[in-house]
């Protein structure tokens, strides 16, 4: 079992990262600070590892892969925070972004910036004077291209069925 988790063990303002009920990583936990995480999962070698970091800093490798259990048998994965304090006050958690990658994880964001189409264009001009006309010839050519995302949308609060599942992932 994978798990982060705050709120209780022997350090409860600690952010843990455990394998199988055992710390591998923590950090103390900052209220209004932004984390991020990727799990590295090797379903292969059945191992995993962290890469974590803060804010809009890129992620490093903060727990080497080890040894774990990475069937889920439904082949689903859940991502949550299980916070277990007894704590009256309430609560905002927000989760934003959540992939599933195959390949080298990313490390870092984007640049904030927009990247458009790309597009070539091809220009040929002769020209050639007789006594007093003149005549030219231009040949232009443009081509352009865009790649449009592929695949169904997900309505808001909707969720992946996982692989083969072909009910409603609408959460209304």
């Amino acid at each position: 079992m994978l798990l982060l988790k705050i709120g209780v063990g022997p350090v409860a303002t600690n952010l843990q990262w455990m394998v199988s009920s055992v710390e591998q990583w923590g950090t103390t936990f900052v209220a209004g600070t932004w984390y991020n995480f990727a799990y590295d999962i090797n379903f292969s070698a059945g191992t995993v590892g962290l890469w974590a970091s803060t804010g809009g800093q890129p992620l490093t490798k903060v727990a080497n892969n080890i040894a774990a259990g990475t069937s889920t048998n439904s082949e689903d994965w859940h991502v949550g925070v299980l916070k277990l304090s007894e704590a009256a006050a309430a609560e905002d958690w927000y989760f934003s972004g959540v992939y599933i990658e195959s390949g080298t994880i990313t490390t870092s964001i984007g640049s904030g910036s927009v990247t458009s189409p790309t597009s070539s264009s091809t220009s040929t001009s002769t020209s050639g004077t007789i006594t007093s006309t003149s005549k030219t010839t231009v040949t232009s050519t443009s081509t352009s291209t865009s790649a449009s995302p592929t695949g169904s949308v997900v309505a808001k609060y909707g969720q992946c069925g996982g692989t083969g599942y072909t009910g409603s992932t609408d959460a209304n």
